[in-house]
C-alpha cells in the first residue's frame, strides 16, 4: 500500500510557480501528494468526476519527494515544469488533459526551454540517484 505524505514547503512553493506560470491557477485546483515508493519522479493524475466533486480537486501530481529533494535547487524547477508541461485545460471543451509528452515523458517546451543537454543531463541524473537509492535499500535490507 502506498505511503502518502504533504510535501514540504519548499517543494510546493516551486510546484505553485510551475502551476502559475503555466497559467493553470484559474483552471483547476490541485493537490501535491508525496508518495516516495513512486518509481519515476513525478505524476500528474486527473481526477474522477466523484473526486472532483468530493474534494473539489482536480488534478493530483504524485511526486517522489525523497528523489527530487537530492537534485539542485535549479534542477528541481525544471523537473516541475516538466511534470506540470503535460496539465492543459481546453476552454473551449471546459476539459482538463494530461498528456505524457510529445515523446513519452518528454516534453518539447521544456527541451526547448532549457536545452537538449541539461534536459538530458537532468533525466541522467534522476535515473543514477534512484539506482542509488535502489542500492542502498538492498544493502540495507541484506544488514538487517
Amino acid at each position: 500500500m502506498a505511503n502518502f505524505e504533504e510535501p514540504n514547503d519548499e517543494t510546493n512553493e516551486i510546484f505553485d510557480r510551475a502551476i502559475l506560470s503555466a497559467d493553470l491557477t484559474r483552471y483547476i485546483d490541485y493537490k501535491l501528494v508525496v508518495n516516495n515508493k513512486l518509481k519515476v519522479i513525478g505524476k500528474p493524475q486527473k481526477q474522477s468526476d466523484i473526486n472532483r466533486y468530493l474534494n473539489n480537486i482536480d488534478l493530483v501530481i504524485y511526486l517522489n519527494e525523497q528523489i527530487f529533494n537530492q537534485l539542485p535547487e535549479e534542477d528541481r524547477k525544471i523537473v516541475a515544469e516538466s511534470i506540470v508541461a503535460g496539465i492543459h485545460y481546453d476552454t473551449e471543451k471546459d476539459k482538463l488533459n494530461v498528456s505524457p509528452g510529445d515523446i513519452p515523458e518528454i516534453h518539447s517546451g521544456v527541451v526547448a526551454k532549457y536545452g537538449v543537454d541539461r534536459y538530458f543531463g537532468i533525466q541522467s541524473l534522476i535515473k543514477e540517484i534512484f539506482s542509488q537509492t535502489k542500492d542502498t535499500k538492498e544493502q540495507e535490507g541484506q544488514e538487517n
